[in-house]
């Protein structure tokens, strides 16, 4: 098993765009929840685009992540009813995406987890070796 890590971008054009709460459940996660990945090939932007999924199963339930989720117009019956789409695997800074998206049927798992900075990212098993520039050791 390989792991490869990757940030998550797009949270905030969830909201603006689409009213979905990404940033308010990205911050309310704990390292190790575990996410999905979907390739979007017709994404207009990057045929690598990757989009980072949380099923509602894995939502924590507790207060803080109600009225984060409230706060930008979502109540709790529908925070943890929804798969939420929170973002996408980085493309343009990285490259993150193009080099993932032809190994999606070999990831076994995948979770977030956030860098000294805070910020969200994805890590990935990945069933075979990868060259060491996205290897986390």
């Amino acid at each position: 098993m390989t792991t490869f890590t990757a940030p998550i971008v797009g949270m905030f054009f969830r909201l603006r765009d689409d009213s979905v709460p990404a940033p308010a459940i990205i911050a309310n996660l704990p390292s190790d929840t575990p996410l999905s990945l979907v390739a979007e090939p017709d994404n207009a932007y990057d045929a690598n685009a990757i989009k980072v999924y949380i099923l509602s199963a894995d939502i924590p339930h507790g207060e803080e992540i109600e009225v984060a989720c409230a706060a930008q117009g979502t109540a709790s019956d529908e925070l943890y009813s929804t798969d939420w789409h929170l973002g996408y695997v980085d493309s343009k800074k990285t490259g993150a995406a193009a080099y993932l998206a032809p190994l999606l049927s070999r990831v076994s798992s995948c979770v977030i987890f956030f860098d000294a900075a805070g910020k969200p990212g994805i890590k990935v098993e990945i069933s075979e070796d990868l060259p060491s520039a996205h290897r986390q050791e």
